[in-house]
């Protein structure tokens, strides 16, 4: 089994002014998973610390009540939503910055687990591959995970705005985007955004 991992950092950004919450495994690939798994071997605070060019991150286990899981559902169109969040608080110099998580879902046969970093004002602002154990011919460029920076949830339940198809990793393009809409609902529903 391969293990391709790929940081994508938004060009132009300096990681320590970035906005991110990590939310942990807002779905499910199959039942045995636990609910805060990044990475084997590396804990997920660091992994989203490296990602912020190490601001401080604190972690949070947040737990949707059953109208915010139904709230999530309803924005995103997807019934794999869980209970409960692993959220990572970035800060840098004292102010919360970003909240990050991970996403941990079933590609074709074999999982991949992304870092989606969420912004105060419910956008997203990076989307990270942390692990993606297809093989590589099905993992698209670096260059097209940029494509979600400042991506928001439509009234439709799709992305706004729309992220194009990659030739050859269909399925991975469509298991990114709802890894994305999950978490963005979740976030949502959570009541993080800056409303």
């Amino acid at each position: 089994m391969r293990k391709a991992c790929h940081s994508v950092l938004s060009p132009g950004w300096p990681a320590a002014i970035s906005c991110c919450l990590a939310f942990a495994c807002v779905s499910r690939a199959s039942e045995d998973e636990p609910g805060d798994v990044a990475e084997p071997g590396r804990n997920p605070a660091a992994i989203v610390a490296d990602a912020f060019g190490g601001a401080e991150v604190r972690r949070s286990v947040r737990y949707l009540g059953a109208d915010q899981r139904e709230t999530a559902q309803r924005l995103s169109g997807e019934k794999n939503i869980r209970n409960v969040v692993y959220a990572y608080d970035v800060f840098h110099d004292g102010q919360h910055i970003a909240t990050a998580y991970f996403d941990k879902h079933r590609v074709r046969t074999l999982p991949e687990t992304l870092m989606v970093a969420v912004t105060p004002s419910n956008t997203v602002e990076r989307v990270q591959v942390i692990s993606f154990t297809e093989p590589e011919r099905y993992m698209p460029p670096p260059r097209w995970y940029t494509t979600f920076k400042n991506g928001t949830l439509a009234p439709q339940r799709k992305l706004s705005p729309a992220i194009d198809g990659v030739t050859g990793a269909t399925l991975t393009h469509r298991a990114t985007t709802r890894a994305v809409k999950r978490t963005l609902a979740a976030h949502q529903a959570l009541g993080m955004d800056d409303k």
